[in-house]
């Protein structure tokens, strides 16, 4: 959330931007008494695998292939869905945020969404044999794409307050409450694997739910008596808000745990990691995310430059992202611009994107 964080690979319980004080880790607010304005919207994209499959198979004529599975299209559409996993996905992760902080209070909009779509695959029809002859024939087979969706519209009011401890340092201690607007996606029939993107997002709009609840979010700072070290935590909707769909199930915000730590190598010099406590569910089933961020960032008279890198240690061999950001302007008014991007790239639907990678600007201030 913010191009800040993205530039220090999402590196920032312990040393959130001051607007993002609130989404980031709240116990930031009792640290100082600054004030903070940002607006920013930015888009990520994450594929675990699917799209260098999704690519050639929509290429290929179904209908003749379940016409005639003993055919070359039968043939080769067969050999793509045996390389497929469970767990291959096309993520869409689209954010915004207006966040607003006043001294040791906090607030703002806070918009995400993570739409996903991945293979329902019919592992049992994969012969090429004929329909007459056997019921496990490829004229039977049934696989096709699901596409589900999360959107959270957030509105915190944050607070935060800080004991200081003398030589030992200052001990912050920050809470969030939160009004969340969520829409769900659900879509588990009829989109084929050769429907194209627009085809897949009209029937995500059609399939919507729109419900709302609370969230509580948590957090901790630690800062020793020179501000140099600083060890923060950060528990995310500990109450796990749920929203339900169209089909009758829910999504659940389920509760997260974050560990960080920043330390300032000079005054302009800061280096950051950030590391997820709990491995957190993803609407793909069976793909759970654990971050780890680690960055750098060099604060300049007129501007400042910022790197990192995030990995997902969960994921079986999830690419490492690597993210620059740069910002221009001082603390009463910047702009900011970040960007990641992992090793690879994937093509879908005349589409070329990263395996993982996004983008994000911001415009803000302070006094």
């Amino acid at each position: 959330m913010g191009p800040r964080a993205l530039s220090m690979g999402g590196a920032a319980v312990a040393c959130p931007a001051p607007a993002y004080a609130a989404y980031y880790n709240p116990a930031a607010l009792g640290l100082n008494d600054r004030g903070a304005l940002d607006i920013a919207l930015g888009l990520n994209i994450r594929d675990t695998g699917l799209a260098e499959h999704l690519d050639p198979l929509t290429g290929y004529d179904w209908n003749a292939a379940t016409d005639n599975p003993q055919g070359p299209d039968a043939a080769a559409i067969i050999t793509e869905l045996r390389k497929i996993k469970s767990t291959d996905a096309l993520m869409i992760m689209p954010a915004g945020a207006i966040g607003l902080r006043i001294g040791s209070f906090a607030g703002g909009v806070f918009p995400s969404a993570q739409i996903v779509a991945y293979g329902h695959l019919d592992t049992v029809h994969l012969n090429k044999t004929s329909p007459l002859d056997d019921p496990n024939s490829f004229a039977f087979n049934s696989s096709a794409l699901y596409a589900q969706g999360l959107g959270l519209i957030e509105v915190p009011l944050a607070y935060g307050h800080a004991f200081k401890m003398g030589e030992s340092g200052t001990v912050s201690v920050g809470g969030a409450l939160k009004f969340i607007e969520g829409v769900t996606y659900d879509i588990r029939q009829g989109i084929l694997i050769t429907t194209d993107s627009k085809d897949i997002q009209k029937r995500l709009e059609d399939g919507n739910e729109i419900s709302a609840g609370f969230g509580v979010d948590l957090g901790v700072i630690y800062r020793t008596a020179g501000d140099c070290l600083s060890l923060g935590l950060l528990a995310r909707n500990v109450n796990s808000p749920a929203f339900v769909t169209t089909t009758g199930a829910s999504f659940a915000e389920d509760a997260q745990i974050r560990a960080g730590a920043a330390y300032n190598i000079t005054k302009q010099l800061l280096v950051a990691l950030d590391i997820d406590v709990t491995a957190n569910e993803t609407l793909i089933p069976g793909y759970n995310s654990r971050q780890i961020s680690a960055g750098v960032g060099y604060e300049g008279s007129i501007g400042s430059i910022r790197a990192g890198l995030m990995k997902n240690i969960e994921g079986d061999g999830a690419p490492i992202a690597w993210s620059l950001g740069l910002s221009l302007g001082g603390e009463t008014f910047h702009l900011d611009l970040a960007g990641s991007v992992s090793g690879s790239w994937q093509k879908y639907d005349n589409y070329n994107f990263p395996a993982e990678g996004g983008f994000t600007l911001a415009l803000g201030g302070g006094w």
